[in-house]
């Protein structure tokens, strides 16, 4: 019967039920759990394209098209639900790829992994950047939407706002009218298993030797993976049959009756199911972009002497009466063919001077073992395009399309002739079956474990009381099915809930030769490596497979660090936002990919490096033309980093300074020496012998300052000859009042970055235990040198996709102007103290919303930054700050692994857009920062200085940076901590804040998540230039700032509204 249920009628987040067909294929989702219910297409966009103009037209898209954001959530009272959320929230990515195909091997790679219905759109875009010039449209859309989306409505609109920025309201829907129509949700039993043996593929490995093709062609010909096959004839070939005006139903009975006829006479069969749409004309709600394969109707064909032409017509009449039927789901799984219409939605893509070509994309996942496409090209000649499933002969389908060409021109075709193995005895087959039970045994014990989180589970226990439960179950089995070929009845699962028992009622699929347990002991191998570097990098001895990173102290730079070293030193490659949601060893080592190890550079190669002279990487390019700038305002000392300790303990400063000339010694960077060159700027590394020709080293004996205030005043204003003096300044002093030892800590910003902070205090701490026992420190390996990353990064050049997306993100965004307009009620008198004075608060937060806002974080999947990031910038959006925020932060700017443990400067600044019109709740604006964050993460080699000059941007007198606000994390930063004795004793020693008294940013958020006392702190440090923010507006910030950490702590799980909060916190005579 058909569905009495609503359907959505608008895009204002109106909950509607979902449909009979959404059930279905949700359902199916939920169990299989690995995107086989999802559909990729690229198109080749062949001309000039402006990626800003396309990046915004897909953005405005869900504007039009409601069902490009719809959203599915099961109600335990109304079931399953769907509704349409006022914003989008997807970010269309774009890749930087070597080729077409590469882009297509992406594409596929993401179209494998399940869309979550529930908090992602069911549709997706990726733009694909080829060898820098070719650009690739990249779709991955799911079957949910089938008969809710027009390819024609949406290339439409989508070709209007490219071209026109702009697009009308559809006047009228089109929805796809449900016929009596079959559509598979999942495979169909193979006809190789029932009919056709001789095309089924084994595991022979047939070598390809052929004139032009290299020896590697054979692994990927021998690869289990579907297939298309495509060739194109006159039409005249069926004139017979069928004159060249014909209809597509009269084109399509046509076909399916010839090719019916073919497979039956050659493979002698008895009779064949063959499937054909029921409304060829529809095609372009087919969200596979490539055949129908919806609604459709099943003939049982036999071998006939009838005149072809009665077989045409009785597959016409059954098409004919299935259109007049009412709507009815039914389920079919024996083995098919499937004949049907091609489809081409790229003829619906009109952008201005450019023209689309869909290109042609095998099934990742195919329904039907067989399927043949027809279609009429733009000349009028007849496509076929054949289809065959991974479980086929790589040679098979190009005979198979070869032959019936020939069958459609008269010739006649013999039988394949095809010997029959003898089959197994039953003695065999029980031994083996037994095996296999033991086996499947296992594997069910293994995903109970990991689905309960029950390591202590054996096969005898029961899966519901140890807290199993539907859900549960469900995912269970799909896991089994997906990874294992191991297919369990759910009805099974609740009758035999115990792993012994349950593997007497499985059932296991032909699979290729790759064993169970051989891939249960390779995901256990990564899952340790994981958790290896997992320990070393949080310092957590005791970690466990299942603890979360997070929980365990984990953040965004640590997790930069763990993907690298997993990737240099494993060859384990892990996507930085799979970290975030997979965050534990072993459920990350499913979504990992393994790759060779990348070779370790000799000490000869790095020794060699240092002692030739080398350019300022880009980065410190950026600095260095900026120190310049700033050094004409008389701003000399802007970028000296200070910082200063505070020991607890006694610390041997003799054995201090051997401990730090070590580390000196270990990084070439931090004993460099810069100079102006004739040209351009280069540096120049100090040798290991001329290192004591310099100071840079001071115990307390040797000041002349009685108090700690008195040194840390005149360190940090210190002007660094950078020619001829050595780029850090290490001095003791003993506080005349206290006795305590204070150390200063002075570095140029050129140097060192705050990921080298961490580095060089866990050298340090190391380096100093070695010295205490009396000798030198043995390090596991050499670092690569500075100098070294900088000649490389200037040899490759300026990354132009890499700058070519900063550019598309922050094109027409103008240069930031202060929060408060001048007119503000609370604007002080103009600061005439001097150009970049300024001064600092700390924003207290309680300990119940420290803890809520971790709480909400991992309710999330995202950082702590994020969440923070997120609440200041509500705030100042909330005192009028724009729609659209420009938001400088810190990034890590290191992108090669070989440079992970190199001290030096690679921090590059850039800019981010937070755009409060697409977020409604906490969390959508949390999910927006963290997807900015982490995807922008593979691009951020590029300073945000080189990004501004590339920009058409209104630069005002003074220069600087295009953002007024910028937020930056200092989490766990080793200043708080302990140097350690060889009999295990600690120094313990705490970070002293700086006195900052100049500020070359208006306003600068630092984010310090500290571990003291075993204890973990957050504070928030506010920055800010005196001359744009007078007492009352800092007092305002800081204030306004503090009530949203508050209210985003009590956000649980971030479903607050943000207009909701506003009206809580802001009192609007205030702003």
């Amino acid at each position: 019967m058909a569905s009495s249920k609503p359907y959505l009628q608008d895009n204002h987040g109106h909950i509607s039920i979902a449909t009979e067909f959404e059930e279905r294929v949700w359902m199916h989702h939920q169990h299989s759990d690995d995107g086989s219910g999802q559909y990729a297409a690229a198109y080749h966009l062949i001309g000039k394209s402006n990626l800003g103009r396309l990046v915004s037209a897909l953005n405005k898209l869900h504007q039009f098209i409601p069902a490009l954001n719809l959203r599915y959530h099961f109600d335990e009272d109304n079931g399953l639900v769907k509704s349409a959320k006022d914003t989008a929230d997807q970010t269309i990515n774009i890749e930087a790829v070597e080729s077409i195909e590469e882009a297509i091997a992406h594409l596929q790679h993401k179209q494998s992994n399940p869309i979550q219905l529930d908090s992602q759109p069911p549709i997706q875009f990726i733009i694909y950047i080829c060898n820098e010039k070719e650009v690739v449209l990249g779709i991955v859309s799911h079957q949910i939407l089938s008969g809710q989306l027009s390819w024609k409505e949406v290339f439409d609109v989508l070709s209007a706002l490219y071209n026109h920025g702009l697009a009308t309201e559809l006047s009228e829907k089109q929805n796809k009218t449900n016929k009596a129509g079959y559509t598979p949700l999942a495979k169909l039993s193979d006809l190789s298993e029932s009919a056709i043996s001789w095309i089924k593929r084994n595991d022979s490995k047939i070598s390809w030797i052929q004139t032009g093709l290299s020896e590697g062609s054979s692994s990927s010909l021998n690869a289990a993976v579907s297939r298309k096959f495509a060739t194109s004839i006159e039409i005249n070939a069926l004139e017979k049959y069928a004159d060249k005006n014909s209809n597509r139903t009269n084109l399509l009975s046509v076909v399916a009756a010839l090719f019916s006829r073919y497979m039956l006479e050659v493979n002698k069969l008895e009779s064949l199911n063959v499937f054909v749409p029921i409304d060829a004309e529809r095609d372009m709600f087919e969200m596979n972009g490539a055949l129908i394969e919806t609604d459709l109707t099943r003939l049982t064909l036999t071998p006939s002497s009838s005149k072809i032409e009665d077989e045409i017509d009785k597959i016409k009449e059954h098409i004919g009466s299935a259109q007049s039927q009412s709507s009815e789901y039914y389920d079919y799984s024996d083995a098919a063919t499937l004949v049907t219409w091609l489809v081409d939605p790229s003829k619906h893509l009109s952008f201005e001077n450019i023209a689309s070509r869909k290109l042609s994309i095998a099934p990742l996942e195919p329904r039907f073992e067989l399927a043949l496409g027809v279609g009429v090209d733009e000349q009028g000649a007849l496509l076929l395009e054949l289809f065959v499933g991974p479980s086929v002969s790589a040679h098979i389908g190009a005979y198979i399309l070869e032959t019936f060409v020939k069958y459609i021109g008269g010739e006649v075709i013999e039988q394949a002739n095809v010997l029959e193995l003898e089959a197994p005895t039953p003695q065999e087959t029980e031994f083996e079956e037994s095996a296999n039970s033991l086996r499947v045994e296992d594997i069910i014990l293994e995903e109970f474990r990991d689905a309960l989180a029950s390591e202590s589970m054996t096969k005898h226990d029961d899966f519901f009381d140890l807290g199993g439960h539907s859900l549960i179950a469900t995912r269970v089995i799909g896991r089994l099915l997906t990874k294992h070929g191991i297919e369990v009845q759910i009805n099974d699962l609740f009758s035999y809930s115990t792993a012994e028992q349950l593997a007497q009622h499985a059932i296991v699929q032909q699979t290729e030769s790759t064993d169970s347990t051989d891939e249960l002991a390779n995901t256990t191998s990564v899952e340790q490596l994981i958790l290896a570097e997992f320990r070393e990098a949080l310092s957590v001895e005791t970690m466990s497979l299942d603890d979360d990173f997070f929980d365990c102290g984990g953040h965004s730079l640590i997790a930069t660090r763990v993907i690298g070293r997993l990737l240099k030193n494993h060859g384990i490659e892990i996507q930085i936002n799979d970290l975030f949601s997979y965050s534990t060893a072993r459920s990350l080592s499913e979504h990992a990919n393994c790759h060779d190890k990348a070779v370790e550079p000799t000490c000869a190669s790095i020794e060699a490096a240092e002692l030739s002279k080398a350019p300022l990487s880009l980065t410190q390019t950026s600095l260095w033309y900026a120190k310049l700038q700033f050094d004409e305002m008389g701003l000399k000392s802007l970028f000296n980093l200070p910082f200063a300790l505070r020991f607890l303990d006694e610390v041997d400063e003799i054995i201090f300074g051997q401990a730090f000339r070590d580390v000196l010694l270990r990084h070439s960077g931090l004993r460099s020496q810069f100079y102006k060159g004739e040209e351009s700027p280069f540096q120049q590394v100090v040798p290991v012998g001329d290192v004591d020709n310099y100071k840079w080293y001071w115990t307390s004996e040797e000041s002349e300052f009685p108090t700690r205030d008195g040194l840390l005043k005149s360190e940090a204003s210190h002007v660094f000859d950078l020619e001829n003096e050595l780029p850090l300044r290490i001095r003791f002093v003993r506080d005349e009042e206290s006795g305590q030892q204070f150390l200063s800590l002075l570095f140029h910003h050129i140097v060192l970055d705050e990921w080298s902070v961490n580095l060089m205090m866990d050298e340090l701490t190391h380096a100093y235990k070695q010295r205490m026992s009396g000798a030198a420190p043995k390090w596991k390996e050499l670092p690569n040198p500075f100098n070294e990353f900088a000649r490389k990064q200037r040899e490759s050049g300026t990354n132009q996709v890499n700058l070519n997306y900063w550019k598309n993100i922050l094109e027409g965004v103008p240069w930031a102007k202060p929060i408060f307009p001048e007119d503000h009620y609370l604007a002080g008198m103009p600061d005439e103290t001097g150009v970049a004075s300024g001064g600092w608060v700390e924003i207290k937060l309680e300990q119940d919303v420290i803890e809520g806002l971790y709480a909400l974080a991992k309710s999330v999947n995202a950082s702590l930054f994020n969440v923070v990031y997120a609440s200041i910038t509500s705030a100042l959006h909330f005192l009028g700050a724009p729609k659209n925020l420009v938001v400088g932060t810190p990034a890590s700017g290191r992108l090669d692994a070989e440079y992970f443990d190199t001290i030096g400067y690679f921090t590059s600044i850039v800019a981010h857009l937070v755009k409060f019109g697409e977020v409604g709740t906490v969390a959508e604006l949390i999910e927006q920062v963290k997807n900015s964050i982490n995807e922008s993460m593979p691009h951020t080699d590029i300073p945000l200085g080189l990004v501004q000059q590339e920009l058409d941007l209104e630069v005002p007198e003074g220069g600087g940076f295009m953002f007024e606000v910028f937020i930056q994390l200092h989490a766990k930063n080793k200043f708080n901590g302990a140097l350690e004795l060889p009999n295990g004793d600690r120094l313990d020693f705490q970070q002293v804040d700086p006195d900052k008294s100049e500020s070359g940013l208006g306003l600068q958020f630092e984010v310090l998540e500290e571990v003291v006392n075993d204890e973990q702190v957050l504070r928030v440090m506010m920055s800010y230039m005196s001359k744009n923010y007078s007492p009352a507006q800092v007092k305002l910030l800081s204030d306004t700032t503090s009530a949203l950490f508050a209210e985003f702590a009590k956000s649980a799980k971030g479903d607050q509204l943000l207009e909701d909060i506003k009206g809580r916190v802001i009192d609007s005579e205030t702003v």
